[in-house]
């Protein structure tokens, strides 16, 4: 609850809100830029009539030409200008959709800090093997909190993910060869919080929470039971077989999926990668008799 409400939904409004306060300036910025880019396209490619098919060559021929074209639209100052506000708002090219309300998360550390010692010392947590890495590091936080250098060698680096990466190795205010521990433990935190959600890492003494895998049978118990049990619910002896069938209906219907994507006009996916579906035509009610 606390890692769900308090710190990413709320990391996330606020950078919602942030963004809106910037939008303006974004705007007015981006506006000016695509207004000399496209001089820019216009007189240096050459142009193609599309009635006739004629091609003329660029318009101008050198870049004074070219410059004397731009700050007919834009002046060179207010161009300046515009590239410093975008440089300063947007992200940088190789970031990714989640690096501005991590950031965000990383400045809520003084909320986190009461409870992380006794979280992994207080709950006997398990894990399977793929949480077994996550489990391994939350464990390590405790004696990263306070330091003033933290070396890259002390972390999982392996688990920094995405802008993760960024915000612990190449934040602004790190010195050469530290990290940003901050940074680290919320992307352990937000790790360790996925992985309980889908029971990879989970409290070994809890009836709700605890290994998924503790009441299946194993050993002799499940030789004892096993033909009956897979007779009833129609499974072979081994997994192979039932695997390589859904693995092939999986796929085709993924092609399926895939090939009517183009076609389908209610479904749009953004520059994130993110899928969007268009809102459902509520249903006529039914004649009232």
């Amino acid at each position: 609850m606390l890692i769900s409400t308090k710190l990413l939904a709320r990391a996330e409004r606020e950078t919602a809100k942030a963004k809106m306060k910037t939008l303006p300036k974004v705007e007015r910025a981006s506006a000016k830029l695509a207004a000399a880019m496209q001089v820019l396209l216009e007189t240096t490619t050459e142009q193609v009539d599309t009635g006739t098919g004629e091609v003329f060559p660029p318009a101008a021929d050198t870049v004074e030409a070219v410059w004397e074209r731009i700050e007919a639209v834009v002046p060179r100052r207010q161009l300046a200008a515009a590239i410093a506000a975008i440089t300063e708002l947007a992200p940088p090219l190789d970031s990714d959709a989640d690096e501005a309300w991590r950031a965000q998360l990383v400045t809520r550390f003084p909320t986190v800090r009461p409870f992380l010692v006794r979280l992994t010392t207080v709950v006997d947590f398990g894990a399977t093997p793929e949480g077994a890495p996550v489990l391994a590091a939350l464990r390590t936080l405790p004696g990263l909190m306070g330091r003033k250098k933290v070396a890259p060698d002390e972390i999982g680096v392996h688990l920094l993910a995405g802008s993760w990466r960024r915000l612990v190795l190449a934040a602004p205010h790190l010195e050469p060869g530290t990290v940003d521990w901050k940074a680290y433990t919320f992307c352990v935190l937000e790790q360790f919080h996925r992985m309980l959600r889908h029971w990879q890492i989970f409290a070994k003494n809890s009836s709700k929470w605890g290994d998924p895998r503790a009441k299946l049978l194993d050993g002799p118990v499940w030789e004892q039971v096993k033909a009956t049990v897979l007779a009833s619910l129609s499974l072979p002896a081994t997994p192979g077989e039932q695997l390589a069938a859904r693995a092939e209906l999986l796929d085709a219907t993924y092609r399926q999926v895939a090939a009517a994507l183009p076609r389908n006009t209610q479904v749009v996916f953004d520059d994130a990668g993110r899928l969007h579906l268009a809102a459902l035509e509520p249903e006529a009610e039914p004649p009232r008799w």
